[in-house]
């Protein structure tokens, strides 16, 4: 998922240049493969990341192990800040998409950080309390969701994902029919079937590695019912 004002730009939001470097020193760099895991749900929360470039996705596995995807995360967005304020195991895991480059910052800098500046403190509350509302908004209907209404989704965050997007048409490059079925939770079979209903729809351009969506906010009318 994307917006117009990264999570991370909220963080350095209104702080002097003195302050903004201090932040910085406290982050460390790692780069992870395609199909990488970052962190496991129920894992241990000592830090949280900031992603420099690539997609990541986030999901949760049920008691039964079956797994659904929660968002698709790009550039600019932070990852695990929740769980790394409260010190509390993982609630969700989390994979990189394709390469990823990402910063990651210890909890007890973040704290340290916090303690000393108080404008960087209040722009920590405000990015983890949007996250938190977010969360909400999200995870709730999607445990409800239809098959096809899972699938929507998926594409429509894939194209926000998409760096530079603007509204228009975009390509989805990188991921796979399987991809797509294991991050909506439904077979491959299904999943082939429901893009070639996309595609004569109009929904969706298909080629060998890529997707074309001509408007993605089409897609939400499958999964609103406003369609």
């Amino acid at each position: 998922m994307a917006t117009r004002e990264t999570a991370f730009a909220l963080l350095l939001d209104g702080l002097p240049d003195a302050q903004a470097d201090a932040v910085h020193r406290c982050l460390a760099h790692r780069r992870l493969s395609p199909g990488q895991t970052l962190f496991r749900q129920a894992e241990p929360s000592p830090r949280f990341w900031v992603i420099r470039s690539g997609r990541m996705r986030t999901y949760h596995l049920s008691p039964g192990g079956e797994e659904f995807t929660t968002a698709v995360w790009s550039t600019g967005h932070t990852l695990g800040l929740l769980s790394a304020l409260l010190d509390q195991p993982r609630a969700i895991s989390c994979e990189a998409l394709e390469t990823v480059s990402l910063l990651s910052m210890e909890r007890a800098d973040l704290l340290a950080l916090m303690e000393t500046m108080p404008r960087f403190a209040i722009n920590v509350a405000k990015v983890a309390a949007s996250l938190a509302a977010n969360s909400i908004a999200r995870s709730g209907p999607r445990v409800l969701d239809s098959a096809t209404a899972k699938l929507a989704r998926i594409l429509h965050d894939l194209a926000l994902a998409v760096p530079g997007y603007d509204g228009g048409s975009v390509e989805i490059v990188g991921v796979t029919q399987t991809d797509l079925a294991k991050m909506a939770g439904i077979s491959r079979t299904w999943v082939s079937l429901r893009l070639a209903e996309f595609e004569r729809a109009g929904l969706v351009r298909r080629a060998r590695g890529r997707l074309l969506i001509p408007e993605a906010a089409r897609l939400v009318g499958l999964y609103t019912g406003a369609c």
